[in-house]
């Protein structure tokens, strides 16, 4: 990582960073299923029963590389740090949705639905990120654009899905980075916590996952 990133580094991962509970749900995931559930958007549950959480894979890669993970600890100044996010939330308050776009692979779900929803993906990543990203100047970017166009099995989406979900994990330690004010904590670092990148005004109840 160092040979690539030298100095500071903001990493926005997509996986349980802090974990304690022995099971059940975190009091953030909780959080983001009421707020978000309506969306579609609520949050899979992480406890220490699974042993992907036994201790999180992302605890471990941030231990590795001597990032912080207390949400608390400013960026900067000779410290890196790492956040938790989840992409269906950042999605809906970022672009505007009424509901989560359906690409990720799920019952019910074909090629035919998936590859316009990958496609709306890229075109809305492209127009809130590229900004900082520079994502239109990108070569790899025009690849993946013409992989999701051309797909013509679920298994070519799948390869290129974690990239391109990366690319909006990248946006969110961005924003993190900058101390951008929509970034918001839901939980702490003790027991656990998500980062949403803005409020939904009204949002009550618990809903379902997308």
């Amino acid at each position: 990582m160092a040979e690539h990133v030298p100095g500071e580094v903001v990493a926005a991962l997509d996986a349980p960073l802090v974990v304690r509970n022995p099971t059940g749900r975190r009091r953030c995931e909780a959080l983001v299923t009421a707020e978000f559930g309506r969306f579609h958007a609520g949050a899979y549950p992480a406890n220490r029963s699974n042993p992907l959480f036994d201790p999180p894979r992302a605890q471990t890669l941030a231990e590795r590389f001597g990032w912080a993970t207390d949400p608390g600890v400013v960026p900067g100044a000779g410290t890196s740090v790492a956040i938790e996010v989840y992409p269906h939330p950042a999605t809906v308050l970022l672009f505007g949705l009424a509901t989560v776009l359906p690409y990720k692979a799920r019952r019910g779900r074909d090629l035919a639905s998936r590859r316009p929803a990958f496609g709306a993906l890229l075109d809305h990543l492209e127009r809130v990120c590229d900004e900082p990203l520079r994502l239109s100047a990108s070569p790899r970017w025009a690849e993946l654009r013409a992989v999701v166009a051309r797909a013509a099995r679920a298994s070519e989406l799948e390869r290129v899905e974690d990239e391109i979900d990366a690319v909006l994990c990248a946006y969110l330690a961005w924003l993190w980075g900058v101390r951008d004010p929509r970034m918001r904590v839901l939980g702490d670092g003790v027991e656990g916590y998500i980062v949403v990148p803005g409020t939904v005004v009204g949002a009550s109840g618990l809903g379902g996952v997308g």
